[in-house]
């Protein structure tokens, strides 16, 4: 019994600790049009801050390099997820909300 709940602990941990996944069914983008312009593949983080505003929340996976993420919600009906690496803007992908969603309000 102790080393059922000692492997189920260790299987939670490795989960959590291994930092947000993507939901599985989205798109992958090369650039999304904002309010204050275009952000594109390439772009730094203050950038698009700058072009698409605050995000919603901000979330990092503990990869090396660490990888910063920066969630929007633009519409009812959508989250995009901004994936950087060293401050560098690698990729951007767009989910349907979901009813048990978090990041849709």
């Amino acid at each position: 019994m102790i080393k059922r709940l000692l492997i189920g602990t260790l299987l939670f941990s490795f989960f959590f600790l291994t930092g947000m996944q993507y939901p599985q069914h989205g798109t992958d983008y090369n650039a999304y049009r904002c309010a204050e312009g275009l952000a594109s593949k390439g772009d730094r983080v203050q950038d698009v801050i700058d072009m698409c505003g605050e995000p919603i929340r901000e979330d990092s996976l503990g990869t090396m390099p660490p990888t910063r993420i920066l969630i929007y919600q633009f519409d009812q009906s959508h989250v995009y997820y901004f994936e950087f690496e060293k401050d560098i803007l690698t990729r951007i992908y767009e989910v349907n909300c979901l009813q048990d969603d978090p990041d849709c309000e």
